[in-house]
């Protein structure tokens, strides 16, 4: 079953209600995945012994057949590794640990985007995303002020009178 993952890891920064809700639901499925993955190793990893146990018993038993000499466990071993049975079962265990490690790897990146998005939820909560406002112009503001301390120096203080 193929998974568009790219599309389940990326991130609507204006849609952020929505991407929390499906999180939990992507790590789920993801990490199910893994431990199918996990489990497909774990039993490729028992075919590879049952495999290996059995050639080697068809060795022993017929060592001129593979071309054993001394018949040593060395010389078994080494025969074992390299029949095409052990091979073909080794090939397996390769792949599907490889397929384990990428899912690994997915359901790192799902915590990672639930990490960027608490940062986005915070973003929002500080109003980064908040809309434009108009640039104050500096140059009308500083005129503004200046007319009006200049409206004040006009007035006359007024004194204040002493009494008696």
């Amino acid at each position: 079953m193929e998974y568009d993952i790219d599309a389940d890891l990326h991130i609507d920064p204006n849609g952020l209600d929505v991407e929390w809700l499906a999180q939990a639901n992507y790590m789920r499925k993801y990490t199910k995945l893994l431990s199918e993955a996990k489990k497909t190793v774990s039993l490729l990893k028992e075919k590879v012994d049952i495999t290996e146990a059995t050639v080697a018993r068809k060795i022993r038993r017929r060592p001129q057949k593979y071309k054993i000499e001394k018949g040593t466990d060395k010389e078994i071993k080494e025969a074992v590794k390299l029949h095409k049975e052990t091979r073909a079962t080794r090939d397996e265990l390769i792949e599907a640990e490889y397929e384990a490690d990428v899912l690994l790897g997915v359901v790192r990146s799902f915590e990672h985007k639930k990490r960027a998005l608490e940062k986005e939820v915070d973003l929002l909560n500080q109003n980064y995303y908040a809309s434009p406002r108009e640039p104050r112009n500096l140059d009308k503001e500083w005129d503004k002020r200046v007319k009006q301390r200049g409206a004040r120096s006009k007035i006359k203080p007024q004194r204040k009178r002493r009494r008696k």
